[in-house]
């Protein structure tokens, strides 16, 4: 399955180093979204989850330009890097992007939505899901097939 990552340079380093990458950083968003970030781990064999794109148009293949043409709209900081991966079918966790989205609004609202369905919406991805992320355990260094600059 070919997907892209965005990932902080010292992430490619240890990849490189060690041949395998855990993530072990809590970033703002977990910090912000403790009881979503708790229920996804219910969903995953993982604690910390690495995210990826598969999907960011519908029934369109991923590319690097579609890649790009969504990261205009955010600032992203310089030290981070673009990973292109193919990674066995069996290990991702394919969710539906702007539901996981709606959850985390959810819980900045103080929980007003049915979680559950909620839930069930985030992980029912099917042909007519439009931006389609990964959850992915952990990054093998035989996955990485291209690593870009994010920013020029």
């Amino acid at each position: 399955m070919y997907l892209i990552t965005f990932q902080h340079l010292s992430v490619w380093e240890e990849i490189q180093e060690k041949g395998l990458y855990i993530c072990n950083h809590i970033g703002g968003h977990h910090e912000q979204h403790p009881i979503s970030y708790g229920e996804l781990a219910t969903h995953v064999w993982v604690g910390i989850p690495i995210f990826a794109w598969m999907q960011v148009y519908k029934n369109k293949p991923l590319s690097l330009l579609q890649v790009e043409r969504m990261l205009e709209m955010t600032s992203m900081p310089d030290n981070y890097l673009i990973l292109e991966l193919e990674v066995p079918d069996n290990i991702p966790l394919l969710t539906n992007f702007y539901d996981w989205s709606d959850l985390l609004f959810d819980e900045e609202e103080g929980f007003s939505g049915d979680r559950k369905t909620l839930w069930n919406n985030i992980l029912d991805v099917n042909e007519q899901s439009v931006e389609i992320q990964v959850i992915l355990p952990y990054l093998r260094k035989s996955w990485v097939k291209n690593v870009n600059k994010l920013k020029e």
